[in-house]
């Protein structure tokens, strides 16, 4: 295999394998198990991790999961850091979503940091010149019919 042929791996495959080894290594280091080993011993026990899956080391360590839980605390946090992006932002420029599903709706209550101002939210909530409000057709009214009365049969 050429160099030319390599690149993709020496460029894309290498960086990220590094980082999840890096992110593996620090979650083993909060494991008590872990702890007490030297930095360059934690990461070949990440780097054997990564590689094998070794049972009963990897068991506890679910890397995506956590990863993906990281990325939505950063999309979804309401505090100053955040700013206005942070200020349930999700939809107002083009409209609702389909089905008027709400992205901000069972999120963790300590991804409110409570730390925003007040004042600057009633501007942050305009909607955009675009938006477009989806108005779910209200359900049909239910016809009952009315009873009617049974014909009464006489005794011969």
């Amino acid at each position: 295999m050429g160099i030319v042929n390599a690149r993709k791996y020496w460029v894309g495959c290498l960086p990220g394998s590094h980082a999840l080894t890096i992110f593996i290594a620090s979650r083993l280091r909060a494991d008590r198990f872990y702890q007490d080993l030297e930095h360059e011993v934690l990461l070949q026990h990440a780097w054997k991790i990564q590689c094998t899956e070794t049972p009963g080391l990897s068991d506890h360590i679910d890397v995506d999961a956590e990863s993906l839980t990281l990325l939505e605390e950063e999309m979804f946090e309401r505090s100053k850091e955040a700013g206005a992006a942070g200020n349930w932002q999700w939809g107002l420029d083009a409209g609702d979503h389909q089905g008027r599903w709400n992205p901000y709706e069972g999120l963790p209550p300590d991804w409110n940091h409570n730390d925003r101002d007040d004042e600057s939210e009633s501007v942050e909530l305009e909607r955009g010149p675009d938006f477009i409000e989806i108005r779910l057709p209200s359900p049909a009214p239910v016809h009952k019919e009315r009873p009617r009365p049974r014909p009464l049969r006489r005794a011969a």
